[in-house]
């Protein structure tokens, strides 16, 4: 028996986890789930980015006559807002909801809090 192979990009491994984590997401489904997805997607996005940054920030200026136009990544658009002395504290915040549901080497046994409404799990409380 023979097993059939399956190609793909890490472009289309961060497209299909986006679609199917906004999918889960306007039908109120599985929100746990859809923000790993979102998670996961970012990184692979984020690790492009930082291996094409180069060609991503020419191809940008090309297009665009403000360099205030650039669009940056998720990380670099939030280094630039923070001040140095903030930066390690503000990203271990802004990652604590993430980092929750993907690890548990230290924290096997806590409980992750943050407000309903916040989505995006930017001010939230580990115990």
């Amino acid at each position: 028996m023979t097993s059939k192979k399956t190609t793909i990009t890490k472009q289309e491994a961060a497209r299909s986890q986006l679609e199917t984590a906004i999918k889960l997401y306007f039908e109120n489904r599985d929100l746990i789930s859809a923000y790993t997805l979102c998670s996961a997607a970012n990184g692979i996005l984020e690790g492009i980015y930082e291996n094409e940054r180069e060609i991503i920030i020419a191809k940008q200026l090309d297009r665009h006559s403000e360099p205030t136009e650039i669009q940056y990544s998720w990380n670099e658009e939030w280094e630039m807002r923070f001040k140095p002395e903030y930066l390690i504290e503000s990203f271990r915040l802004l990652n604590a909801t993430q980092n929750f549901l993907k690890h548990a080497d230290k924290d096997h046994d806590s409980i992750h809090e943050y407000d309903d409404w916040e989505e995006t799990g930017a001010r939230v409380r580990t115990h």
